[in-house]
């Protein structure tokens, strides 16, 4: 669900709003995602909300438990990410898929609404993915957002 919402927020976003909630600077307002989300309507908003809501309680019971992934496990996982990202770049223009790819391979020197564009593809992936390795590939991707 998760994974769901941040596929939304990078849909939804400007490149701008994107660069502050995916990559926030000294000047990101903490408020900008909600912003987003709010554009969805009132529902969406309060999903979203609730959601937050539920992982902040979940954190402070420390629960669920922290699931460490093995080394084969986050190989796997991204292995069945790179193949499923690969399945939704086919679908695109060669121009675009092009853009992606070299966005990708080199993300810290990318622009910004290369950047944004590259998140859409990888949260929409991620969120779509099925199975163990996608839950796997979920995992790993918020242990590395929170770092």
């Amino acid at each position: 669900m998760f994974m769901n919402e941040l596929a939304l927020l990078s849909l939804d976003a400007t490149t701008a709003e994107c660069a502050e909630i995916f990559w926030p600077g000294s000047k990101a307002s903490p408020s900008t995602e909600y912003k987003v989300v709010g554009r969805q309507g009132d529902a969406a908003l309060r999903d979203y909300l609730a959601l937050i809501r539920r992982a902040i309680f979940a954190e402070l019971d420390r629960s669920p438990a922290a699931i460490t992934l093995s080394a084969a496990q986050e190989e796997a996982a991204e292995q069945a990410f790179l193949e499923s990202a690969e399945s939704f770049l086919s679908d695109l223009p060669s121009a675009q898929r092009e853009r992606l790819t070299a966005t990708f391979q080199n993300m810290e020197d990318a622009d910004l609404k290369a950047k944004c564009d590259a998140m859409i593809v990888i949260t929409t992936t991620a969120a779509k993915m099925d199975g163990i390795t996608g839950e796997w590939y979920r995992r790993k991707f918020v242990r590395m957002a929170g770092e």
